[in-house]
């Protein structure tokens, strides 16, 4: 069996990946890493590479972002092959990457000359009324963290130049979605929630359920999280503008925002989420929309991890 196949994505961080491609190349070669490059072409083709390299490497490295990391593991989890995982990350906000703090070309090549690894949760969706169980590393949102990267992707396609001008467009962007939520009123929603030994109905502004501490680009927002103890943390905020709004994002940049009252902390081993309305939701990087009903459960220990 050959050691390490790198799976790489040329999209990630909207095509900034592509132009790191050959300056990682070269710094894995100096490190006399023995390793097979592999270009995606397309999702389709990603997740092809994945399930095939599953079964002939032992060590399947990803190169992209938090979605190619999410869909790689979510096929291999599929797959009878139990290959560890790694990642150097290309994308736009990295959270999987920060959470698991493993992911440099130094820690990642220690890791392989200990043969040091660990097993990861991974989390299931299980929509009602739908037959496909899909999973999720990092988190699943509803509220804002839909509706302001729903008018990202959107503004993106029409100021392509910003899109590739660094971390200031991309938080003036977000404000903008944020504004755009709460004059259009798509938020606050409503929604009967439960979990282990609760139920409870909350209106929220953005709900967020974590198996990585880190969201939207490095936000510690449940700090507790973790992706080794077979639970689901669940944050809910109830802020009602775009100011209050705006402060608990600095409060929590900060550090000192898990005692606001706005906010409220759950945890559980699944959790389930009925709505009277349609309502969309977002995991690592993707939409789904139209759904009244949906489980997330933790998957403890489901994939094998460098590190």
């Amino acid at each position: 069996m050959d050691k390490v196949a790198i799976l790489f994505n040329p999209s990630s961080g909207r095509g900034l990946s592509l132009k790191k491609k050959e300056c990682i190349k070269e710094n894995l070669k100096k490190n006399s890493l023995s390793f097979k490059w592999f270009d995606s072409e397309s999702e389709n083709h990603l997740m092809q590479l994945a399930r095939e390299k599953a079964e002939s490497f032992q060590v399947i490295m990803i190169v992209g972002g938090d979605t190619s990391f999410q869909i790689v593991a979510s096929e291999i989890y599929k797959t009878p092959y139990n290959p560890a995982l790694c990642m150097i990350p290309t994308g736009s906000a990295n959270d999987i990457a920060k959470s698991l703090d493993s992911c440099s070309s130094k820690s990642i090549l220690a890791s392989l000359k200990e043969g040091k690894t660990h097993r990861m949760d991974i989390c299931l969706l299980d929509i009602k009324g739908r037959s496909e169980k899909i999973y999720f590393v990092g988190s699943l949102s509803l509220g804002l963290g839909v509706t302001i990267n729903q008018f990202i992707s959107e503004y993106w396609k029409r100021h392509p130049v910003q899109a590739k001008l660094g971390k200031g467009f991309q938080v003036m962007a977000g404000f903008l979605g944020g504004r755009d939520s709460f004059k259009k009123n798509k938020i606050p929603l409503k929604i009967r929630l439960s979990g282990e030994n609760f139920e409870t109905e909350v209106a929220f502004s953005i709900i967020i359920f974590s198996n990585v501490p880190c969201y939207a680009g490095g936000l510690r927002v449940c700090p507790d999280t973790s992706p080794f103890d077979g639970k689901i943390n669940c944050s809910i905020v109830s802020s009602t503008s775009l100011l209050q709004t705006t402060k608990l994002a600095y409060l929590v940049l900060r550090g000192k925002h898990v005692k606001r009252k706005e906010i409220q902390f759950f945890r559980s081993k699944d959790f389930t989420v009925k709505s009277h309305e349609p309502m969309s939701v977002q995991y690592d990087g993707k939409v789904i929309s139209g759904i009244k009903e949906f489980k997330v459960s933790a998957l403890s220990s489901a994939i094998k991890i460098l590190g």
